[in-house]
C-alpha cells in the first residue's frame, strides 16, 4: 500500500492495512488513511476529517458480491434504528457501484469521505457516480472493519496498528 493518498487536495496517511481472506481465499488488500494516525477505532469511526478505504482486489470479484459484503458488515454493526437511517443512502451507494461489473484481480476500489461532500467510490483512481452526501454512510461503512462485530478482528487490528 502507497504510505499516503490524497483525497480532495487533502494529504492523508496510511493508519494500517490488512488481508481479507474468506474460507481460505485472499479476497483483497485492505488500507485505511486518515489525516493522521490512531490506534482508536473510535478516532476512526467518529472524528473529524478526511478519510479513504482502499480496497486492493486479489481475484476477480462481482460488483453484486461486494454491494452484499457491504450490506451485511454494515447491517451487523448497525443498530436497526441506524440501520433504517442509512437504508436510502447505502441503496445510492449499491446502484452507484452496480454499474461497475466485476473488479478485476489488480483493480482498487476506494471509498472516500470528503466532509463538504460526502462518501465518493473511485474505481482505479476514477470517480464512479455522484457522492453520496452526509456522514452516516461512511461511518456505517468504517464499521465494517472497526465496529464491535467487525467482518475480521484480525484485519481490524492490523487497520489500527499497522501490524497483524
Amino acid at each position: 500500500m502507497d504510505p499516503e493518498a490524497r483525497v480532495g487536495g487533502i494529504k492523508l496517511v496510511l493508519n494500517g492495512a490488512g488481508l481479507r481472506q474468506k474460507f481460505m481465499v485472499d479476497v483483497y488488500i485492505l488500507g485505511l488513511y486518515m489525516p493522521e494516525r490512531t490506534t482508536v477505532a473510535e478516532a476512526v469511526t467518529d472524528g473529524p476529517g478526511t478519510r479513504r478505504i482502499s480496497l486492493t482486489f486479489l481475484r476477480d470479484v462481482t460488483a453484486q458480491a461486494l454491494i452484499e459484503a457491504l450490506h451485511e458488515g454494515v447491517r451487523d454493526n448497525s443498530s436497526d434504528a441506524e440501520f433504517a437511517t442509512i437504508k436510502a443512502w447505502a441503496d445510492a451507494l449499491a446502484a452507484t457501484m452496480k454499474p461497475l461489473g466485476i473488479a478485476k484481480k489488480g483493480a482498487t476500489v476506494a471509498l472516500d469521505y470528503l466532509p463538504e461532500k460526502g462518501s465518493q467510490v473511485v474505481m482505479n483512481g476514477q470517480p464512479v457516480g455522484l457522492p453520496i452526501p452526509g456522514r452516516e454512510l461512511y461511518r456505517a461503512l468504517l464499521r465494517i472493519w472497526l465496529g464491535h462485530r467487525p467482518v475480521d478482528p484480525d484485519l481490524k487490528r492490523a487497520l489500527l496498528t499497522g501490524r497483524p
